[in-house]
């Protein structure tokens, strides 16, 4: 595909899990407390929690005792069955609430679970904005949970953005619905839907992966080990929170996720969000939107034609921005 012009970020849709990356990862030691626990709790050879994320935590767990051993031991000595702030976990046993929302709710495209907006009027949270001392009001005044389906590779992207609780399904409900049925249970890039011959290659590959991993399960091989063989198309179910910082700061979810450099498929979920709470509070719809169009300017290397819709644009106006021009002229 690659050879053919299909972007990177499209093709790596068919690479399996195993597929090996780097990862540097910046912390407090809460911040990796729950890897390390689960390390200790869970020890090697789990059959839902793959073992490299045991070695992982015991080696993160290593490095802490080192670098601050009192302060670990302590943290340590929690001895309660919730010692850390949850983080999202996909390696685990199905559950009854997520997959009971998912059969009365699951589709396509993202669903509205909750909606609430504890203020009235867009000219109140437009005032609120304006005075930073002030805006951290708005987080718990304005909060939507949505139910979205999305592939593996776009999970991998969406909880880069920290500050949205997120619930996902067990990995292996998701697998076992695509094992029964691959049509809408695996996403495909368009770039590859447009191509047919593409098309068939891409859906063989994913159908070998799955029927290899479920061969492997059914010879004794613990899911926690074949599930390394499951495609990045994978679709999988997440319910996420968003509040007021991710919804209308220019830093949030919907601005950052809409912006035209942003992930394909991540982009659409946003923009869903966007219309779904839209359709809700038209009034709410006006504060939201793309970075561009909450700044007054693009804050890229390269500017797109988006924020045509919402300024007067160009390449000259572009070049002072980035240089740092005046705020009359439109300074970041």
């Amino acid at each position: 595909m690659i050879d053919r012009g299909i972007e990177i970020e499209d093709a790596r849709y068919i690479l399996p899990l195993s597929s090996k990356t780097s990862l540097f990862a910046c912390g407090s030691l809460e911040t990796f407390m729950g890897l390390i626990v689960d390390a200790r709790r869970l020890g090697r050879g789990s059959q839902y929690y793959p073992e490299e994320l045991s070695i992982i935590g015991e080696r993160v767990g290593e490095v802490a005792e080192r670098v601050a051993p009192k302060l670990t031991e302590a943290r340590l000595h929690f001895r309660i069955k919730l010692p850390s702030y949850p983080y999202a976990n996909p390696y685990r046993r199905g559950d009854g609430p997520v997959e009971e929302l998912i059969k009365k709710c699951g589709g396509e495209k993202p669903t509205l679970l909750g909606l609430n907006v504890l203020v009235d009027r867009a000219e109140v949270i437009r005032g609120i904005l304006e005075d930073p001392a002030e805006a951290h009001v708005l987080n718990p005044l304005i909060h939507a949970i949505f139910l979205e389906p999305m592939s593996l590779a776009a999970y991998h992207q969406s909880i880069r953005h920290r500050t949205i609780p997120t619930a996902i399904e067990s990995i292996y409900s998701a697998i076992d619905r695509c094992l029964s049925g691959q049509e809408g249970n695996l996403i495909t890039p368009p770039s590859i839907m447009n191509l047919e011959s593409f098309l068939k290659r891409f859906q063989e590959a994913a159908s070998r992966l799955l029927e290899a991993y479920e061969a492997l399960v059914e010879d004794g091989v613990r899911p926690s080990d074949a599930v390394y063989l499951i495609p990045q198309a994978l679709r999988i179910y997440a319910i996420r929170s968003y509040n007021a910082f991710n919804l209308l700061w220019p830093q949030g979810y919907v601005a950052m996720r809409t912006c035209s450099y942003s992930q394909w498929e991540v982009r659409k979920l946003a923009y869903e969000v966007w219309r779904r709470i839209g359709e809700e509070v038209p009034w709410l719809d006006e504060l939201m939107g793309e970075r561009c169009k909450l700044l007054g300017y693009c804050p890229e290397r390269r500017w797109c034609p988006i924020i045509l819709k919402y300024v007067e644009y160009d390449d000259e106006r572009h070049r002072k921005v980035l240089e740092g021009c005046s705020a009359k002229d439109g300074q970041p």
